[in-house]
């Protein structure tokens, strides 16, 4: 679709261009400019002047959504683009096919936020380059690699940095190539590792939250949809609790998905309490109140690998000459290699006596 566009044609300096001699210049101001309109210029040329006189374009104060296409067709022999304050958002390799040729390309004060490394691949006659006051969250490290003519490029006021490179008229405050190009690679990188950072801690506060709002459901009475009997005692939980910390438990829901009860022969209801309690509550037992013995034995049968280690090594310390032969048997079944050392050093005492 096509677009008119105001534009107006003067003579004006261009610093850095051209030995800042009057140069013919085309402005654009406060226009809207569609993302895929075909442009028509609306402008008076002055006298003896043309479209292929026109070296420079300005864009300023405009509302673009990306850079306009057809410039180049328009004005041949271009070869300086600038866009100041034009609400663009964002700029990429393919809109800048039509201006490989340019030389100096000035991107200020826009709303941009990243700048990749290919983006400027296709404009080997690049001589200046500026995003100066440009709302940069990142720029990828190698954007000026490739660019043997490159003579300026400007960081000023963008956010993330603060640096100009000046061949040509270079001041106390510029820096060299090497040195901006090291300064890309350093921010990027602090970019990237703030970046993992603010993943890793949105993960920390979406986990925080689901665990707390799974703890309210596990310690809602009326959430339970299951029973375990033990002995003479019943103990209401959550099938998918039950489940999930025991491949036993779960096996055993699997094979019977109607049922509502489950009954635990063999494991004493005081047992099963200290394992609901670790369910539950992520609780362990006050070794001196529980029969480690029993539970380490329930544990192992129902697989729940930690309360298991747990008992196995809080039996370490409880081994005497009336219990070591039973501990050493039991370390040597479940593979608790200290448990089973500590036990028969003191066995080997029973015998030396």
């Amino acid at each position: 679709m096509k677009q008119q566009i105001n534009c107006q044609m003067k003579h004006d300096r261009y610093p850095f261009y051209k030995n800042s001699k009057w140069i013919y210049t085309c402005y654009i101001e406060n226009q809207k400019i569609n993302a895929n309109a075909e442009i028509e210029m609306i402008g008076l040329h002055k006298q003896g002047l043309l479209n292929k006189n026109v070296f420079i374009v300005i864009l300023e104060n405009c509302k673009l959504s990306r850079i306009p296409q057809g410039l180049k067709s328009i004005f041949p022999n271009m070869e300086v683009l600038q866009i100041v304050k034009s609400n663009l958002p964002h700029i990429d390799r393919k809109d800048l096919k039509e201006y490989e040729t340019l030389k100096q390309f000035y991107f200020c004060f826009n709303p941009i936020r990243f700048l990749l490394d290919d983006l400027l691949l296709d404009m080997k006659s690049l001589e200046f380059f500026t995003v100066r006051g440009s709302m940069l969250e990142f720029v990828e490290p190698n954007i000026l690699n490739g660019l043997s003519k490159l003579k300026y490029a400007n960081f000023n006021e963008c956010g993330f940095m603060n640096l100009r490179f000046n061949s040509i008229q270079p001041e106390a405050n510029d820096v060299s190539l090497e040195e901006l190009k090291d300064e890309l690679h350093s921010k990027y990188e602090d970019y990237v590792r703030k970046k993992m950072l603010d993943n890793k801690q949105q993960q920390m506060l979406n986990d925080f939250e689901f665990i707390f709002n799974l703890k309210r459901v596990m310690q809602n009475e009326n959430f339970k949809d299951f029973k375990v009997v033990v002995g003479l005692e019943e103990f209401k939980v959550h099938k998918f609790v039950l489940a999930a910390c025991s491949p036993v438990f779960a096996e055993m829901i699997e094979n019977n998905t109607e049922a509502e009860s489950l009954k635990l022969v063999d494991i004493p209801p005081e047992i099963f309490c200290v394992i609901y309690n670790y369910i539950y509550l992520k609780k362990f037992p006050n070794p001196r109140n529980c029969n480690l013995i029993h539970l380490l034995v329930a544990c192992k049968r129902l697989k729940i690998k930690k309360l298991a280690e747990f008992a196995a090594k809080e039996l370490e310390n409880v081994i005497n000459l009336e219990n070591a032969i039973e501990l050493l048997a039991l370390g040597n079944k479940y593979g608790y290699e200290d448990l089973k050392r500590k036990s028969f050093v003191k066995v080997k005492e029973i015998f030396e006596k």
